[in-house]
């Protein structure tokens, strides 16, 4: 598998195909670009959502992938019932199941994509820990995950950070802690940090990184 920094870039589009903040916006050919280039056009693909049940992305990329000419089956998963029961009432085919993240039902190498947003900033550094262990157990060995979270590098180059942290709703760590992190577990990590224009509404960039991370071979 090619594992250079394009295709950690190819992989990170393919999580991202509308844009889940302001301004940050990718085509859907560059979404469906992505797909291909990774993943060989007809086979069948797990996605996995991972505490992100309130993001409108799972359906939207379900439809992509069908449209690609993939067979997906897209699972999202979350300790919270009530954006569950959103998903389920809509007549999309999504699976959906509350449970905790770090200890799922799934068999091992289940799933060939793995992504969440921020969701290892929710809690501890055990936690994440126990996050990413489960996370590692779930990918198949050519599967990716792909995420986006708030390091303490860029905490004060986010307006959302700072006022989250100012509420110490999130806990932040240094890239270094991720990349010990998820080589404890077997995984390649490569970390991207981007930057998102809030505009009309704000007019500031916002600092994000982005990780992607396969299994080692």
């Amino acid at each position: 598998m090619e594992t250079d920094n394009n295709f950690y870039h190819r992989a990170y589009e393919l999580m991202q195909p509308l844009g889940i903040l302001g301004g940050w916006n990718l085509s859907k050919d560059q979404h469906i670009g992505a797909i291909s280039e990774i993943f060989p056009i007809g086979r069948e693909l797990n996605v996995l959502y991972a505490g992100t049940a309130t993001a409108k992305n799972p359906i939207d990329t379900k439809k992509a992938l069908i449209e690609a000419g993939y067979d997906p089956q897209v699972t999202v998963l979350d300790i919270v019932s009530r954006p569950l029961r959103k998903l389920q009432k809509k007549d999309n085919g999504i699976i959906t199941q509350k449970c905790n993240v770090a200890d799922t039902c799934f068999p091992d190498k289940y799933f060939d994509v793995i992504t969440t947003d921020f969701l290892l900033n929710m809690g501890s550094l055990e936690t994440g820990t126990e996050i990413v262990k489960e996370m590692a157990r779930l990918l198949k060995p050519d599967g990716i995950i792909s995420m986006t979270v708030f390091t303490e590098e860029n905490r004060r180059r986010n307006f959302q950070s700072v006022l989250i942290d100012r509420f110490g709703k999130k806990h932040f760590f240094p890239k270094e802690t991720w990349n010990e992190l998820f080589s404890r577990f077997g995984l390649d990590l490569l970390l991207t940090t981007f930057c998102v224009e809030n505009k009309p509404l704000l007019y500031h960039s916002d600092e994000f990184t982005h990780m992607a991370a396969i299994k080692k071979t």
